[in-house]
Formats: C-alpha cells, sequence, structure tokens
C-alpha cells in the first residue's frame, strides 16, 4: 500500500469506527420514538423502505446496540455481524490512539 494510502486509512478508519460506535449507541439509549432517531434515520432501512425487501446490513446498527447494552444473545439474533464490528471499531479506535502518540514519520524501536 502507498503512503498517502496508507495515511488516508490512518485517518478515515477512526472517524467510521467512531462514527459507528455513536449510532450504535444512540440507538441503545434513546428510546425508538427518540425525534434524534428519526432525524438519524436509524429507524427504518431506506432499502426495506424502497423496496419491502431487507438489505444485508438490515439489523446491524439494532446488533451493535445490543452489544453496548451486553445482551449478545439478542445480538446475535438481530444481526451475526454486530457484535464483531463492535469488536473491530473499538479495536479501531484503541489502534488509532495509540498509534497517534508517536510523532509523525517516526517508526517504534526496532527489537534485537
Amino acid at each position: 500500500m502507498s503512503d498517502p494510502a496508507r495515511q488516508a486509512l490512518r485517518l478515515v478508519a477512526p472517524v467510521v469506527a467512531g462514527v459507528l460506535l455513536v449510532l450504535a449507541a444512540l440507538r441503545a439509549y434513546l428510546p425508538a420514538d427518540s425525534r434524534a432517531l428519526q432525524v438519524l434515520g436509524c429507524l427504518r432501512c431506506p432499502f426495506l423502505a424502497a423496496t419491502g425487501v431487507r438489505c444485508p446490513l438490515c439489523g446491524l446498527t439494532t446488533s451493535m446496540a445490543l452489544t453496548l447494552r451486553g445482551r449478545l444473545e439478542e445480538a446475535l439474533a438481530a444481526h451475526p455481524l454486530g457484535p464483531a464490528v463492535v469488536v473491530l471499531a473499538v479495536g479501531a479506535l484503541v489502534y488509532s490512539l495509540v498509534r497517534g502518540k508517536r510523532p509523525a514519520g517516526k517508526r517504534a524501536p526496532e527489537r534485537e
């Protein structure tokens, strides 16, 4: 992977992970009829609304929200990838925070 592409990925990955976790947390802790959820579009899948067919991502936000609440069995029933996405998103955020502590261009010390 080229250097500019690597730098772009380092910037985009934590932002995407953060947005996913914020949306899931909002979905987890706000009431289902909350105006904020309606504005964010968290209540209805646009593909489902347009076609009447569930898309492959239907239930993912619900699954992530249930994972954040610790209801793993229900999360897996809503969408099997939800808990994995939460773990990956948290991992990406932690990695970016740890990685971000080094000055740009500096490599980690090599081990002998």
